[in-house]
């Protein structure tokens, strides 16, 4: 008994489930530094000062500001990596012109891309 494609479907709908959590992970993230950036908007630069340690201070919430900005930014860049790692691999596995169908949607490959259709 031959379980090649029943093993190929395995895999294709394992790389389906990892595309759906890359996505909600994408989104989530996306969403979180939204959020963020609106409760914590960047400190904005005083046009004149009064002394100096007006600068320095300044300065130094920018600073930690951006720490926080780029650390949100790499964590959505990462996100995003899995992503495209789940889109090639799924689109790998796909049959070059015959759609699959898992949990309710077509997964249509398309080249080097893929295409997803509601069902029923």
């Amino acid at each position: 008994m031959n379980s090649g494609p029943a093993q190929r479907d395995v895999e294709i709908r394992a790389s389906i489930d990892e595309l759906r959590e890359a996505e909600k992970e994408v989104r989530g993230v996306r969403e979180e530094g939204e959020r963020w950036q609106q409760e914590n908007p960047p400190p904005t630069e005083p046009k004149t000062v009064q002394r100096l340690a007006e600068v320095d201070e300044f300065e130094s919430r920018n600073e930690a500001w951006n720490k926080l900005y780029r650390e949100r930014r790499e964590r959505l860049e990462q996100a995003q990596a899995r992503l495209h790692a789940a889109q090639k691999k799924l689109v790998s596995l796909l049959p070059q012109h015959i759609g699959y169908e898992y949990k309710g949607k077509r997964y249509q490959r398309e080249g080097n891309a893929y295409r997803v259709d509601n069902i029923g």
